[in-house]
């Protein structure tokens, strides 16, 4: 006995799984209880008793059948009472289960069962069975128990030795994948900021994610797309902000479920691809802002596809120009004047949305508006007045000068994006008239749509030349063949609503040379100034002569760009 426990013991300890620990300890138990049969019985996920390991049998579908719930027959009330149980006659046992015909074939008379255990619960059963009745000592019972202990030791050593295997390889495979993981991303990153447009690094991450990746603007159109087309992705969805006072989202559509956005390289990977395209934003703007491609662009009206406007613009955070914009022209009434870094950061954050341009001596300002024209003219007033009040300050070079330094021209509300070259027209008129208006200083900010110039600076050069022509034609002609100044005469007997005094004050003539010359001009144009409809026809081609002097200005300006 003391020889075949030391065995026993033995080849416990070198079983490497539980098969072996069991076949181990059945093989003992026949031995030592001196009995026909034994069996492992291991409650599985069905809460059933499955054989394990056996000796003795003689048919093989009780190896391979066999099959007792937890808390039927003697097997099953061992491990629900967890404790031992016998039978000397099992044939006529009450706790015999009906239909135990695998326990007939085997001609099994007597058995007697012990509970596995792990951490104090029943996990399994050990059957000790003879095919002639006996009856069961406690010398047999404190045996099968001893032994049933430590196969359960045993068992639980290895169960927890193969989770531990488990879970070793399972950190290996992840620290494969994460090393394969890191160098992919590493990889990735690499060639992510290599690319040096927005469409290039769409595409380097949609190979990488094998997803199909959108950016869309606020309303949810789509300026780029890469990848797979998206009817054929079935993964994850993800959307998420662009950030950076942008109004943009990236879409991400994956082509498989597997990996997920929430996967730590997906993850790396999607922050980096936001953090690129805002660097290729950010680096657009500034190339817009240096080189003026884009506003060049919006004020000649000089493009043809204006979906590919809009998503540049939307790119460099203005995407709200293509649908409401507005221009404005301001000009310096002296060459020293200049707008202050202060004007241009008050600008800025007036008007968060806008475009600049310098042309020559005005500043051309394309502006986000939404709002009725008054308010912006009020806002851009108090603008103004706070850049006149810094040029005024004691100590600076317009101490004393007391009139405005500047004048502005606005242009009617775009709601498309040709339509601010038109803006533009009209601005850029408004402010030459508020330059030529004596009046200028009272008013600072003059309005296209107040002059009545909305349909006059969008009409052809030629056209506005004809009709000046047809109107103006004979003083014109009288300027240049005698040398006199028909034209100012007009343009300063209007400006001050025809109050002759106040006419030959500022021309420095005297009273009755006005009046005469008023009355000679009259006579070349055929028309009377103190009636209405001749009033009109003068009045609107002197603003055709504003809008015509700004076209040709504009016309050379691009000529010399």
């Amino acid at each position: 006995m003391t020889a075949a426990w030391e065995r026993f013991l033995s080849s416990l300890l070198a079983a490497n799984t539980l098969a072996q620990a069991m076949q181990s300890a059945v093989g003992y138990v026949s031995e030592a209880l001196c009995c026909d049969i034994s069996w492992t019985g291991l409650v599985e996920a069905d809460d059933q008793l499955h054989m394990g390991a056996h000796h003795g049998l003689t048919t093989p579908e009780m190896s391979t059948v066999w099959r007792l719930a937890v808390g039927d027959g003697i097997g099953g009330r061992a491990v629900s009472l967890a404790r031992t149980q016998r039978s000397s006659n099992y044939l006529h046992d009450s706790r015999r289960v009906p239909a135990k015909r695998l326990i007939d074939n085997e001609r099994i008379a007597t058995v007697l069962v012990t509970p596995l255990t792990a951490a104090g619960q029943p996990t399994g059963v050990i059957y000790a069975a003879h095919r002639e009745l006996r009856e069961w000592t406690p010398r047999d019972v404190d045996h099968l128990e001893t032994t049933a202990r430590r196969l359960s030791m045993r068992l639980h050593q290895l169960t927890l030795l193969r989770e531990a295997e488990r879970t070793v390889r399972s950190l290996q495979r992840k620290a494969i994948g994460a090393e394969s993981a890191l160098q992919s991303s590493s990889e990735f990153i690499g060639a992510l900021t290599n690319t040096g447009e927005i469409d290039s690094a769409l595409e380097v991450a949609a190979v990488f994610l094998n997803a199909n990746i959108q950016i869309n603007d606020g309303r949810g159109r789509t300026l780029h797309t890469a990848g797979p087309d998206e009817i054929g992705c079935a993964g994850t969805r993800l959307t998420c902000e662009l950030g950076n006072r942008s109004d943009l989202s990236l879409r991400i559509h994956q082509i498989d479920m597997d990996p997920s956005p929430a996967d730590t390289p997906i993850s790396l990977a999607i922050g980096a691809l936001r953090l690129q395209l805002l660097r290729l934003g950010e680096r657009a703007e500034a190339r817009e802002e240096l080189r003026g491609e884009l506003l060049e662009s919006l004020l000649t009206g000089r493009f043809n596809d204006s979906e590919h406007l809009r998503r540049r613009l939307s790119l460099i955070g203005r995407p709200h120009l293509a649908d409401s914009a507005r221009v404005i022209v301001v000009e310096s009434l002296a060459a020293s004047n200049r707008l202050s870094a202060r004007f241009h950061t008050d600008l800025r954050t007036t008007f968060p949305q806008l475009l600049i341009d310098h042309r020559d001596s005005s500043l051309v300002i394309v502006v986000e508006d939404h709002r009725p024209e008054e308010y912006l003219i009020r806002q851009f007033k108090e603008l103004l007045i706070r850049e006149e009040e810094r040029h005024r300050r004691p100590g600076t070079d317009g101490a004393e000068h007391g009139g405005p330094r500047f004048v502005a021209g606005v242009g009617r509300r775009s709601r498309r994006p040709h339509e601010i070259s038109v803006s533009y027209d009209e601005a850029a008129a408004a402010c030459a008239i508020g330059i030529s208006d004596p009046r200028a200083a009272d008013k600072g900010i003059f309005s296209a749509r107040k002059l009545g110039l909305q349909g006059l600076a969008s009409m052809p050069q030629e056209q506005l030349a004809a009709m000046v022509n047809d109107t103006f034609g004979p003083i014109i002609d009288h300027d240049q063949r005698r040398g006199t100044d028909f034209m100012r005469t007009v343009r300063t007997y209007l400006a001050n609503d025809r109050h002759l005094g106040d006419t030959a004050s500022e021309l420095h003539l005297h009273y009755n040379t006005v009046r005469n010359r008023i009355a000679r001009i009259e006579e070349l144009l055929d028309l009377k100034f103190d009636q209405a409809d001749g009033r009109y026809r003068a009045e609107t081609a002197i603003r055709m002569v504003a809008v015509l002097r700004t076209l040709t200005e504009q016309k050379l300006l691009s000529v010399r760009r």
